[in-house]
């Protein structure tokens, strides 16, 4: 192994708001990840909002959630970011996350988030050492959606 197929990651900016805190007309808007929309609307409180994105998160192999400074996971409302991973391993992997209201991208640290795509593993076999096919060493690569792609170089 070359190196491992890694999943893609997404944390947030500081968040700015308390589990208890409620959406104002100001701050209600859409935060769309990876195209899937996510109404946040005037009335609910930021668990509710939290607790949205996260069962839209699940449907979209994506798991969220709240972390301390340290990056450990951590009760939302000692949460100073969300972080975001793909359930899913490799390069199709990625997290798009935005918001259409600054407030409410204020609150949520949208403005700040810092992504990372996912990586396909790669393979080496050397086949000249053991094989009886030939002088060649053949790579592949997985991406979680797609099968092995054999890819040779000949020596």
């Amino acid at each position: 192994i070359v190196s491992e197929a890694t999943q893609a990651t997404a944390k947030t900016g500081a968040l700015g708001f308390a589990p208890t805190d409620v959406v104002d007309k100001a701050t209600a808007g859409q935060i769309q990840i990876n195209g899937e929309v996510i109404d946040i609307k005037e009335g609910q409180t930021f668990e509710d909002v939290y607790a949205n994105i996260r069962d839209y998160c699940e449907m979209m192999n994506v798991d969220v959630v709240p972390v301390n400074a340290a990056g450990v996971e951590c009760e939302l409302a000692a949460a100073t970011n969300l972080s975001f991973t793909s359930v899913i391993y490799g390069a199709s992997q990625k997290l798009n996350i935005t918001t259409d209201n600054a407030n409410l991208a204020q609150k949520l640290g949208i403005n700040g988030v810092q992504t990372t795509e996912g990586t396909d593993a790669k393979v080496t076999l050397d086949t000249t050492s053991g094989f009886k096919y030939g002088n060649s060493i053949y790579q592949w690569r997985t991406d979680g959606s797609v099968g092995p792609r054999r890819i040779p170089h000949v020596i």
